[in-house]
Protein backbone atom coordinates (compact mmCIF):
# COMPACT_ATOMS: atom_id res chain seq x y z
CA UNK A 1 0.00 0.00 0.00
CA UNK A 2 1.07 3.29 -0.98
CA UNK A 3 2.50 5.88 2.07
CA UNK A 4 1.06 9.24 -0.26
CA UNK A 5 -1.43 10.87 0.64
CA UNK A 6 -3.87 10.60 -1.66
CA UNK A 7 -5.95 13.91 -2.90
CA UNK A 8 -9.13 14.68 -4.76
CA UNK A 9 -8.43 16.47 -8.04
CA UNK A 10 -11.94 18.32 -8.41
CA UNK A 11 -11.46 21.19 -5.68
CA UNK A 12 -10.67 24.93 -5.55
CA UNK A 13 -7.41 25.98 -7.28
CA UNK A 14 -4.69 25.50 -4.22
CA UNK A 15 -2.14 27.39 -5.52
CA UNK A 16 -2.16 30.34 -8.06
CA UNK A 17 -0.35 30.79 -11.06
CA UNK A 18 2.07 33.32 -9.93
CA UNK A 19 3.00 30.11 -7.79
CA UNK A 20 2.88 27.83 -10.95
CA UNK A 21 4.74 29.92 -13.15
CA UNK A 22 7.40 30.38 -10.65
CA UNK A 23 7.80 26.86 -10.22
CA UNK A 24 7.72 26.29 -13.87
CA UNK A 25 10.75 28.48 -14.38
CA UNK A 26 12.24 26.75 -11.13
CA UNK A 27 12.53 23.49 -13.15
CA UNK A 28 13.74 24.43 -16.25
CA UNK A 29 9.44 24.53 -18.14
CA UNK A 30 9.48 25.90 -22.04
CA UNK A 31 8.68 29.31 -21.96
CA UNK A 32 5.00 27.87 -23.89
CA UNK A 33 4.35 26.27 -20.54
CA UNK A 34 4.96 29.55 -18.48
CA UNK A 35 3.25 31.43 -21.07
CA UNK A 36 -0.39 29.09 -20.68
CA UNK A 37 -0.18 29.27 -16.85
CA UNK A 38 -3.04 31.37 -16.98
CA UNK A 39 -4.95 29.29 -19.37
CA UNK A 40 -4.19 26.21 -17.08
CA UNK A 41 -6.29 28.37 -14.33
CA UNK A 42 -8.80 29.51 -16.08
CA UNK A 43 -9.90 26.42 -18.07
CA UNK A 44 -9.43 23.93 -15.13
CA UNK A 45 -10.70 26.04 -12.32
CA UNK A 46 -14.31 26.78 -14.79
CA UNK A 47 -14.76 23.23 -15.12
CA UNK A 48 -13.98 22.43 -10.76
CA UNK A 49 -10.69 20.44 -11.26
CA UNK A 50 -7.90 21.47 -9.82
CA UNK A 51 -5.39 23.26 -11.95
CA UNK A 52 -2.30 22.51 -9.73
CA UNK A 53 -3.39 19.02 -10.76
CA UNK A 54 -3.63 19.64 -14.62
CA UNK A 55 -0.51 21.68 -14.60
CA UNK A 56 1.66 18.80 -12.85
CA UNK A 57 0.41 16.45 -15.03
CA UNK A 58 1.55 18.24 -18.32
CA UNK A 59 4.62 18.97 -16.76
CA UNK A 60 4.98 15.20 -15.85
CA UNK A 61 3.63 14.08 -19.76
CA UNK A 62 5.53 16.50 -21.86
CA UNK A 63 9.33 17.14 -19.79
CA UNK A 64 7.95 20.83 -18.71
CA UNK A 65 6.51 20.88 -22.22
CA UNK A 66 10.20 21.06 -23.70
CA UNK A 67 9.35 17.42 -24.88
CA UNK A 68 12.95 16.24 -24.47
CA UNK A 69 12.66 12.63 -24.28
CA UNK A 70 9.43 11.89 -24.59
CA UNK A 71 7.27 10.70 -27.67
CA UNK A 72 5.75 13.38 -29.30
CA UNK A 73 7.11 17.15 -30.28
CA UNK A 74 5.68 20.53 -29.76
CA UNK A 75 3.86 19.85 -33.44
CA UNK A 76 1.07 17.85 -31.94
CA UNK A 77 -0.04 20.37 -29.24
CA UNK A 78 -0.98 18.03 -26.99
CA UNK A 79 -0.64 18.69 -23.30
CA UNK A 80 -0.85 15.38 -21.80
CA UNK A 81 -0.38 13.00 -24.51
CA UNK A 82 -4.29 12.68 -25.52
CA UNK A 83 -4.32 9.28 -27.67
CA UNK A 84 -6.81 9.49 -30.94
CA UNK A 85 -10.50 7.40 -30.97
CA UNK A 86 -10.25 3.90 -30.68
CA UNK A 87 -11.34 3.57 -34.57
CA UNK A 88 -8.34 6.14 -35.90
CA UNK A 89 -5.78 3.93 -33.73
CA UNK A 90 -7.07 0.42 -35.10
CA UNK A 91 -7.04 1.99 -38.78
CA UNK A 92 -3.73 3.55 -38.37
CA UNK A 93 -2.46 0.33 -36.74
CA UNK A 94 -3.73 -2.37 -39.26
CA UNK A 95 -2.45 0.34 -42.39
CA UNK A 96 0.83 1.01 -41.12
CA UNK A 97 2.07 -0.92 -37.83
CA UNK A 98 0.02 -4.70 -38.28
CA UNK A 99 2.81 -6.54 -36.91
CA UNK A 100 2.77 -3.94 -33.37
CA UNK A 101 1.95 -5.30 -30.35
CA UNK A 102 0.72 -1.79 -28.90
CA UNK A 103 0.01 1.62 -29.90
CA UNK A 104 1.31 3.61 -26.68
CA UNK A 105 4.75 4.34 -28.63
CA UNK A 106 3.34 5.54 -31.59
CA UNK A 107 3.61 9.12 -31.98
CA UNK A 108 1.02 9.11 -34.88
CA UNK A 109 -1.74 7.39 -32.74
CA UNK A 110 -1.65 10.28 -30.29
CA UNK A 111 -3.51 13.44 -31.19
CA UNK A 112 -2.60 16.74 -32.82
CA UNK A 113 -4.70 19.60 -31.24
CA UNK A 114 -5.03 22.63 -32.99
CA UNK A 115 -4.32 24.44 -30.35
CA UNK A 116 -2.79 23.87 -26.89
CA UNK A 117 -5.62 25.89 -25.67
CA UNK A 118 -8.30 23.19 -27.43
CA UNK A 119 -5.62 20.25 -25.86
CA UNK A 120 -5.74 21.95 -22.32
CA UNK A 121 -9.63 21.89 -22.79
CA UNK A 122 -9.37 17.94 -23.57
CA UNK A 123 -7.31 17.21 -20.36
CA UNK A 124 -9.49 19.02 -18.40
CA UNK A 125 -12.39 17.60 -19.38
CA UNK A 126 -10.47 14.20 -19.60
CA UNK A 127 -9.76 14.89 -15.98
CA UNK A 128 -13.59 16.44 -14.82
CA UNK A 129 -15.40 12.38 -16.33
CA UNK A 130 -13.14 10.80 -14.40
CA UNK A 131 -13.88 12.71 -11.09
CA UNK A 132 -17.65 12.37 -12.31
CA UNK A 133 -18.39 16.02 -12.10
CA UNK A 134 -22.18 17.54 -12.93
CA UNK A 135 -22.44 17.19 -16.79
CA UNK A 136 -20.08 14.47 -17.42
CA UNK A 137 -19.71 13.22 -19.58
CA UNK A 138 -20.22 14.77 -22.98
CA UNK A 139 -20.68 13.90 -26.39
CA UNK A 140 -17.32 13.50 -28.82
CA UNK A 141 -16.73 15.53 -30.80
CA UNK A 142 -19.76 17.61 -30.45
CA UNK A 143 -19.38 18.87 -26.71
CA UNK A 144 -15.89 18.08 -25.88
CA UNK A 145 -12.76 17.20 -27.70
CA UNK A 146 -11.65 14.64 -25.66
CA UNK A 147 -11.15 11.68 -27.81
CA UNK A 148 -10.99 9.20 -25.08
CA UNK A 149 -14.29 10.80 -23.57
CA UNK A 150 -15.63 7.36 -22.61
CA UNK A 151 -19.01 6.63 -20.85
CA UNK A 152 -17.30 4.08 -18.21
CA UNK A 153 -14.74 5.91 -16.86
CA UNK A 154 -17.43 8.51 -15.29
CA UNK A 155 -16.32 8.93 -11.66
CA UNK A 156 -13.78 5.63 -11.62
CA UNK A 157 -10.71 8.34 -10.75
CA UNK A 158 -12.16 10.95 -7.90
CA UNK A 159 -8.51 10.96 -6.64
CA UNK A 160 -5.06 11.42 -7.88
CA UNK A 161 -4.15 7.73 -6.74
CA UNK A 162 -7.26 6.53 -7.86
CA UNK A 163 -7.24 8.10 -11.18
CA UNK A 164 -3.14 7.34 -12.10
CA UNK A 165 -4.31 3.43 -11.59
CA UNK A 166 -6.55 4.34 -15.08
CA UNK A 167 -4.19 6.53 -16.81
CA UNK A 168 -0.82 5.66 -16.03
CA UNK A 169 0.36 3.95 -12.48
CA UNK A 170 0.67 4.29 -9.32
CA UNK A 171 3.99 5.51 -9.54
CA UNK A 172 2.88 8.11 -11.44
CA UNK A 173 0.85 8.99 -9.26
CA UNK A 174 3.04 9.37 -6.84
CA UNK A 175 5.39 11.80 -8.80
CA UNK A 176 2.28 13.85 -9.31
CA UNK A 177 1.51 14.32 -5.41
CA UNK A 178 5.43 14.79 -5.20
CA UNK A 179 5.23 17.61 -8.06
CA UNK A 180 1.47 19.20 -6.85
CA UNK A 181 3.42 19.66 -3.06
CA UNK A 182 6.46 21.16 -4.46
CA UNK A 183 4.33 23.90 -6.83
CA UNK A 184 2.20 24.31 -3.83
CA UNK A 185 5.06 25.45 -1.73
CA UNK A 186 6.24 28.49 -4.00
CA UNK A 187 6.17 31.99 -2.18
CA UNK A 188 3.03 33.84 -3.29
CA UNK A 189 3.01 37.36 -3.78
CA UNK A 190 0.78 37.46 -0.40
CA UNK A 191 4.30 36.93 1.40
CA UNK A 192 6.35 39.47 -0.16
CA UNK A 193 5.59 42.41 2.13
CA UNK A 194 6.45 40.23 5.25
CA UNK A 195 9.76 39.36 4.05
CA UNK A 196 12.08 42.17 3.86
CA UNK A 197 14.71 41.00 5.54
CA UNK A 198 18.18 42.74 5.62
CA UNK A 199 21.60 40.44 5.42
CA UNK A 200 22.88 41.87 8.89
CA UNK A 201 19.23 40.47 10.80
CA UNK A 202 20.14 37.13 9.20
CA UNK A 203 23.42 36.60 9.72
CA UNK A 204 22.92 37.59 13.43
CA UNK A 205 20.66 34.34 13.62
CA UNK A 206 17.73 35.94 15.27
CA UNK A 207 15.11 34.40 12.49
CA UNK A 208 16.84 30.64 12.70
CA UNK A 209 13.57 29.36 14.71
CA UNK A 210 11.37 31.57 12.46
CA UNK A 211 9.51 30.92 8.84
CA UNK A 212 12.19 33.18 7.59
CA UNK A 213 14.48 30.68 6.82
CA UNK A 214 11.75 28.57 4.52
CA UNK A 215 11.83 32.23 2.78
CA UNK A 216 15.49 32.52 2.21
CA UNK A 217 15.08 28.83 0.12
CA UNK A 218 12.72 29.93 -1.08
CA UNK A 219 14.34 33.40 -2.58
CA UNK A 220 17.18 31.32 -3.73
CA UNK A 221 14.83 29.05 -5.41
CA UNK A 222 13.80 32.00 -7.69
CA UNK A 223 17.18 33.56 -7.71
CA UNK A 224 18.39 30.40 -9.32
CA UNK A 225 15.52 29.70 -11.41
CA UNK A 226 16.68 32.93 -13.28
CA UNK A 227 19.75 32.61 -13.58
CA UNK A 228 21.49 33.83 -10.51
CA UNK A 229 23.38 30.53 -8.67
CA UNK A 230 23.49 30.85 -4.82
CA UNK A 231 26.72 28.82 -4.55
CA UNK A 232 27.57 24.77 -4.47
CA UNK A 233 24.57 24.48 -1.62
CA UNK A 234 22.06 25.32 -3.86
CA UNK A 235 19.04 26.77 -2.08
CA UNK A 236 19.74 25.88 1.82
CA UNK A 237 18.05 28.65 3.41
CA UNK A 238 21.19 30.16 4.26
CA UNK A 239 21.45 34.16 3.53
CA UNK A 240 25.86 33.72 2.76
CA UNK A 241 28.23 35.86 0.87
CA UNK A 242 27.13 33.86 -2.14
CA UNK A 243 23.43 34.30 -1.81
CA UNK A 244 23.69 37.75 -0.87
CA UNK A 245 26.32 38.01 -4.57
CA UNK A 246 23.69 36.67 -6.21
CA UNK A 247 20.91 39.20 -5.31
CA UNK A 248 23.13 41.49 -5.37
CA UNK A 249 23.82 40.48 -9.51
CA UNK A 250 20.10 40.33 -9.98
CA UNK A 251 19.35 43.82 -8.92
CA UNK A 252 22.02 44.85 -11.03
CA UNK A 253 20.76 43.25 -14.15
CA UNK A 254 17.46 44.91 -13.03
CA UNK A 255 19.26 48.38 -13.40
CA UNK A 256 18.75 48.84 -9.31
CA UNK A 257 20.92 49.61 -6.46
CA UNK A 258 22.74 46.74 -5.71
CA UNK A 259 22.04 46.41 -1.75
CA UNK A 260 21.75 42.75 -1.67
CA UNK A 261 19.13 43.81 0.44
CA UNK A 262 16.26 41.15 -0.81
CA UNK A 263 13.14 43.57 0.31
CA UNK A 264 9.51 44.28 -1.64
CA UNK A 265 11.04 45.27 -4.73
CA UNK A 266 13.67 42.46 -5.13
CA UNK A 267 11.04 39.92 -3.93
CA UNK A 268 8.06 41.33 -6.85
CA UNK A 269 10.99 41.31 -9.47
CA UNK A 270 11.63 37.70 -8.98
CA UNK A 271 7.89 36.58 -8.29
CA UNK A 272 7.74 38.46 -11.58
CA UNK A 273 4.76 40.48 -10.36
Amino acid sequence: MSDYIDRPIAVKPTATKEQAIAWAKKNGAAQVMIDLAPAFWATASAVGINPVFSYCQTAYETAYMTFRGTLLDTTYKNTAGIKRTDEEIKKIMAEKYPDATSSDDIAECHMKFNSWEDSIKAQVDHSALYAGLSGYPKKYPEETNDPRHFDWCFGIGKTVLTWATYYSTNSYGERLLEMMAELESMPVSADVAYVNITLAQLKSGMYKASPYTKQVKAMQQLLIANGFPCGPAGADGNFGTTTEEAVKAFQRSLGKPDSGVCGIGTWSALLGI
